[in-house]
């Protein structure tokens, strides 16, 4: 029980701050929008910077929840736009591919134990 209801503290939490990302990137404040997405990652249940830094796959264990994980990919999708309107590319293209990569691995299904 107690563990849903501080789940669903973290996705409303992230909610409204997805909701302040799109207001900032309609106004086109990129510079906005990455403080408010590292402002999101801080508040997420990790270790604040360690979501940068783990493997996807860590990442998709500790957070443990797919719409959870689904809305952290978000807000790497979203670093990236901004991220590519300040011209910084090289950034962009490891936010999408961390997007992809957390994304992809809710389709990749565990293996059968006993099988290789």
């Amino acid at each position: 029980m107690f563990r849903r209801d501080y789940l669903m503290r973290v996705l409303h939490d992230l909610a409204e701050a997805l909701a302040r990302i799109v207001g900032a990137k309609s106004t086109r404040d990129y510079e906005e929008v990455l403080r408010q997405v590292e402002n999101a990652k801080a508040n997420l249940p990790l270790v604040p910077g360690m979501i940068d830094t783990l493997e996807a796959r860590s990442v998709r264990l500790m957070l443990g929840d797919e719409e959870l994980i689904g809305r952290v990919a978000e807000l790497y999708r979203h670093e990236a736009e901004a991220c590519l309107a300040l011209g910084q590319r090289e950034r962009a293209l490891r936010c999408l591919v961390r997007a992809q990569r957390l994304v992809d691995q809710s389709q990749i299904a565990p293996s059968p134990r006993g099988t290789s």
